[in-house]
């Protein structure tokens, strides 16, 4: 969407299985290619920017023309590279409500996708199949008169929308009082879980009963 709908690209390829090639045509692809049945790098076309989510860098290079680019988001970089951070702009971000709000730009939920907060594991390994169509959202119930506050995905109800950004210079404002200790991290002394029981910790926070933070640490804590 991003590439056809807001960057101008004049074609746009996209690779996918047989049951979401459609997808990728409405969503503005030009060509969707199989990948089941054929390799998008053995294309007899080439492309100026390859964009690989998968971690497939390697393949990717065989697609691109000569002085073109290639970008990886997923996986391990194999070939030389120039590796770098991207962390959330709210300028960048603000640029793409024209396009939201007019529709050229949509959220994209799986309807398979969608499980309470308490099945976030059954979520994550739904990610993990690899046949996500979209993406995968965990929902928590409110009360009656509560509030719905979606950091990712969709907003379905009516609602208010705004964008979050990280934000250093708020943030720096902080240091004072946590050095001072007039602000403190409060850890719920219940709520520190090893990784390997981080669905117990998510278990624990869907109780409505945490005083604090739950901490997952991911390796042996020191008794």
């Amino acid at each position: 969407q991003l590439a056809k709908h807001v960057f101008g690209a004049s074609r746009v390829v996209a690779t996918a299985s047989t049951g979401k090639l459609e997808l990728l045509r409405n969503l503005g692809a030009d060509l969707a290619v199989d990948y089941t049945k054929e390799n998008f790098e053995d294309l007899p076309e080439k492309f100026d920017v390859v964009y690989d989510c998968v971690g497939q860098c390697e393949r990717a290079v065989k697609a691109m023309k000569e002085g073109g680019k290639v970008v990886t988001v997923s996986g391990a970089v194999t070939v030389p590279a120039f590796k770098f951070i991207v962390t959330s702009k709210g300028a960048d971000l603000e640029k793409l409500n024209p396009y939201l709000e007019s529709g050229k730009v949509k959220a994209i939920i799986d309807r398979k996708g969608i499980y309470p907060f308490s099945q976030t594991l059954e979520g994550l390994a739904y990610v993990d199949t690899g046949r996500v169509a979209g993406k995968v959202r965990a929902v928590k119930a409110m009360k009656e008169g509560g509030k719905v506050v979606i950091v990712i995905g969709a907003v379905t109800v009516p609602a208010f929308v705004f964008i979050v950004t990280s934000n250093g210079a708020d943030l720096e404002k902080l240091n004072p009082y946590l050095e001072s200790g007039k602000v403190k991290a409060v850890i719920d002394p219940n709520g520190i879980y090893p990784f390997s029981q981080t669905l117990e910790g998510l278990a624990y926070v869907d109780t409505g009963r945490v005083a604090g933070k739950v901490v997952i640490y991911p390796i042996q804590q020191d008794n």
